[in-house]
């Protein structure tokens, strides 16, 4: 199943629902962020809020609906029991070229985790902090689309309840990219880069988190080689995008590099996994 995390509903991405599904021969659910009351109501939407999230027993900061996306995994397994895998696709990605050919590519890997740019966290990353843990080694990845087996989201969800009984985590909470990466690297689950085959899909050039695409800007879906591009926005977007990136930085430094340094090394007394707990 597909599962794409918005905001809002538009036609424009009805239209890139509807591509997507034709080209993966998948059933589609909108993640909505139903915060500040219900988007619209649709029979194919996993609805996310604060009760629904904190009924799970998973914390719940002030920003979950912007910086914990895999919170719409733990709704969705709910809602959708049957389902084995599911793609995890932000508003703002498109595919060029073949998309049908991506997903018959993808198809054919059994990895629980499929993401771009797994690798270990430097200490210089603004999160690192957040995925301290005396057994794990902190990871980062490239959040705007990802794919999850059952095992995976099973995992994710029991580890994120377990952090959640911990008062000195919650001070410091890992972030979707931090605390998805981290628990999946070190687990015993598969995990693997969309690029780990014969395509090369995705690249700084058009993969990335500071530089915007505009919707013309994009090459349309054709008979050649698949390409991952994120983000891609209209205008009124961007404006949108550039206030909710101002909003959170200003967050994000309310709290001193001190501080997060010293709840850092506090946290590496911890355990990051339940089954390592005691």
């Amino acid at each position: 199943m597909l599962l794409i995390r918005t905001t809002e509903l538009s036609n424009q991405l009805a239209v890139l629902a509807q591509s997507l599904s034709a080209a993966s021969l998948l059933d589609v659910a909108y993640l909505i962020d139903e915060s500040g009351g219900v988007v619209k109501s649709i029979s194919e939407k996993v609805s996310i809020t604060r009760e629904k999230v904190e009924r799970l027993g998973v914390y719940a900061p002030a920003d979950f609906g912007w910086s914990c996306g895999d919170y719409g995994l733990y709704l969705a397994q709910v809602q959708y029991p049957g389902v084995n895998q599911f793609w995890l696709i932000e508003h703002d990605v498109r595919i060029s070229g073949n998309v049908r050919a991506f997903f018959e590519t993808m198809r054919e890997r059994r990895e629980d985790f499929l993401t771009s740019r797994l690798q270990p966290a430097d200490r210089y990353w603004w999160w690192s902090k957040t995925a301290q843990a005396r057994d794990v080694e902190p990871f980062r990845c490239f959040f705007p689309m990802g794919r999850f087996s059952s095992s995976a989201i099973s995992l994710l969800l029991e580890t994120r309840r377990h952090q959640s009984r911990q008062r000195l985590r919650r001070r410091l909470w890992p972030n979707d990219e931090a605390f998805v990466s981290t628990t999946m690297a070190n687990s015993d689950l598969s995990v693997a880069d969309f690029n780990a085959t014969a395509g090369q899909y995705h690249d700084e050039g058009t993969w990335t988190y500071d530089k915007v695409f505009k919707i013309d800007d994009v090459p349309a879906m054709g008979p050649y080689a698949p390409r991952l591009y994120h983000p891609v926005l209209s205008e009124d977007q961007i404006e949108k995008r550039q206030v909710r990136m101002h909003t959170a930085n200003t967050r994000n430094h309310t709290v001193s590099k001190v501080v997060r340094k010293t709840y850092g090394r506090l946290n590496r007394f911890t355990a990051w996994y339940p089954c390592n707990a005691g």
